[in-house]
Order: structure tokens, then sequence, then C-alpha cells
């Protein structure tokens, strides 16, 4: 609206005056305003489309960064999950094993365990290294 108070005042004869000289500057004070509310609701639009694909953008990137993540976390289940190796304290009074925080499947089936007990109960294995009764 500014724009056009200021084309009228500034540009259309006799300038510097709100006066229409001649007919025909109505009619082009109208398609200056016709133009002029086109292009504002263009640029209105493109910035709102800009607006939501950068919001997308930012929205893809972090869901691909949470499936790398989530990738990354599978793969070291596998490993922990599929280890040969573990973590076991012997208590020397008793000649049993104390604790067995990790066993993981391939141990157990690399030592013939039974895997009834993955977390390790204290009378899970006896002193020979089979499973307690």
């Amino acid at each position: 609206m500014l724009s056009l108070l200021s084309v009228w005042y500034f540009i259309i004869p006799p300038v510097h005056s709100f006066a229409i000289a001649q007919p025909g500057d109505i009619y082009s004070l109208g398609m200056f305003t016709v133009v002029s509310a086109v292009m504002a609701f263009s640029i209105a639009a493109q910035q709102a489309k800009s607006t939501a694909y950068n919001y997308a953008r930012e929205r893809v990137i972090r869901l691909e960064e949470r499936a790398r993540a989530s990738d990354e976390l599978r793969r070291w289940q596998d490993v922990i999950n599929n280890a040969a190796f573990g973590l076991s304290l012997n208590d020397p009074r008793t000649d049993t094993i104390a604790l067995v925080p990790t066993i993981g499947r391939a141990r157990v089936m690399i030592q013939g365990w039974d895997a009834r007990h993955p977390r390790g109960d204290r009378d899970y294995l006896d002193g020979g290294g089979t499973p307690a009764a």
C-alpha cells in the first residue's frame, strides 16, 4: 500500500501531488497494485516453501543420523552377543566361578556350557567348568 502511494505521489504527473491528471493513470495505478500484490503473494509462497524444505531436510538428516546410530548399536550388540570371551571371577575358597556377567553365545557353544542361565548365577558353574545341577 505504501508503494502505491509512493508511486502515485512521486512518479505519476502531476508530481508531488495525489491529483490524477489523466484518466488513464487510474488504469496504471490499478495494474501496479495488481502486479505488486501478485509478486508479494508469490514471494510469500516461495518463502513458505523454502522454510518447509529446510525443515524437511533437517528432519531427514536427523533420521539418517538416528538410523546410522541404530545400525552401529545393532552391530555392537551382535559383536557382544557372539563374542567368544567373557568375564568370570573364581572364588578360591569354594573353587567355583563366583560371577559370570557376560557370556556370549559363541563362548557358550565353544565351552559346551548350558546357556539356560545367561546372567551367570552364583551356582551356574561348579568347579569343573560344567553347569551346576
